[in-house]
C-alpha cells in the first residue's frame, strides 16, 4: 500500500504543469482486492 501511495505522489509531481496533473488517481485498498499470496515458481 505504501508503494501505491508513493507512485501516486510521483505521478503527481512528474505531471506538474501538464494537463495530466488535473486527473485524480484514486487511492486503492489492496487488502480488499488481494485475498491470498501469489506463488511464482522460477524453477522449471
Amino acid at each position: 500500500m505504501v508503494t501505491i501511495g508513493t507512485t501516486r505522489g510521483i505521478l503527481h509531481a512528474k505531471t506538474e504543469n501538464s494537463s495530466f496533473n488535473t486527473f485524480v488517481v484514486p487511492a486503492i485498498n489492496l487488502s480488499e482486492l488481494i485475498h491470498e499470496d501469489a506463488v511464482i515458481s522460477l524453477i522449471k
